[in-house]
């Protein structure tokens, strides 16, 4: 189901929402435990990761 809404946005459409946010920390913790996820949640997770905020975010914390 979320699969489907992410295939070339984000999980309302076309618009960012907080619950991005939130679904793309849970992708990383999920991809850096070293588990397997959908090619579509990496492409999510690269969607989101190139946004210049979310840059500036990883940057801040160190992550990037």
């Amino acid at each position: 189901m979320i699969g489907q809404r992410l295939k070339d946005g984000y999980l309302f459409g076309d618009t960012f929402t907080t619950a991005d946010a939130l679904l793309y920390v849970m992708v990383r913790w999920v991809r850096d435990s070293g588990l397997k996820i959908p090619d579509r949640l990496i492409a999510y997770e690269e969607r989101v990761e190139a946004r210049p905020a979310v840059q500036r975010a990883l940057c801040a914390e160190g992550l990037a």
